[in-house]
Order: C-alpha cells, then sequence, then structure tokens
C-alpha cells in the first residue's frame, strides 16, 4: 500500500492515532505486508516528520531500479518515502 502526503494536506495534532488506524486497517482488511508513506518533499513540516516517524516504526524507504521490490509508481522526484512493515 502507498500513501502520500502532499504539499497542502493538513496533518493533525492526532497524527499517531490515525497512523494507527490507518495500519491496523492495512493489516487487518487489505492483508498488506508493507505500507509506504510519501511524503511531498515541498512540504515545510518535512523534516520533522522524518524526524517523528521512526518512533511510530517507520523507517527511511530508499526506492531504486533494479531490487526485488522496486516500485515504477513512486515519484521520487516529488516524494520522501518512510516505510512500515507489517508483522506476521
Amino acid at each position: 500500500m502507498v500513501l502520500h502526503l502532499g504539499e497542502t494536506e493538513l496533518i493533525g495534532e492526532s497524527l499517531k492515532r490515525e497512523l494507527t488506524d490507518m495500519l491496523e486497517f492495512a493489516e487487518e482488511e487489505l492483508e498488506c505486508r508493507r505500507v509506504l508513506l510519501g511524503i511531498s518533499r515541498q512540504r515545510q513540516d518535512k523534516d520533522t516528520l522524518m524526524r517523528t516517524l521512526p518512533f511510530l516504526g517507520f523507517a527511511c524507504y530508499e526506492p531504486r531500479s533494479g531490487c526485488a521490490d522496486h516500485l515504477t509508481c513512486l515519484d521520487t522526484d516529488g516524494f520522501a518515502y518512510m516505510a512500515y512493515a507489517i508483522s506476521d
């Protein structure tokens, strides 16, 4: 599952709860193994989000050509990506 936070989308104080709900839905209803979160490089709070999300279990994700899990749909110029692995 890939989600994108655009430049203008608002993030409230309830970010932790919203992400937890989204991750539970991805795991239980969609049976995803991983969730990628793309954060617009134009967001004023991008650096803060990139530092905060690891506390929620996200890790930096560097999409590279030639990798087995390379996704061609990712906009690597416009977005920085964080990944959350859902354990079995």
